[in-house]
């Protein structure tokens, strides 16, 4: 699968998941854990830092595995996009 975008998103000490203008929409807002699976299904890759830069990628990716529904090849998607 071709990796078509790498999408930087924030997280922050909410708990809630932020895309900056231009990375998922021409403008920055707030995304779920569904936006995140999408955005992989897609053929795209996640990176996910808080505010002070912690790479927080792996964690928001277990997370979305463990909360949400997902078929065996989304499944593959998102371990696939672990770094």
């Amino acid at each position: 699968m071709k990796i078509t975008k790498i999408v930087n998103l924030k997280k922050y000490d909410n708990r809630k998941l932020y895309a900056p203008k231009g990375e998922m929409s021409d403008q920055g807002t707030y995304v779920t854990l569904l936006d995140v699976a999408d955005t992989i299904k897609e053929g795209n890759t996640v990176h996910i830092t808080t505010k002070e830069g912690e790479d927080v990628t792996n964690a928001v990716l277990k997370e979305t595995i463990k909360y949400l529904n997902l078929s065996n090849n989304d499944l593959v998607k998102i371990i696939g996009s672990f770094v």
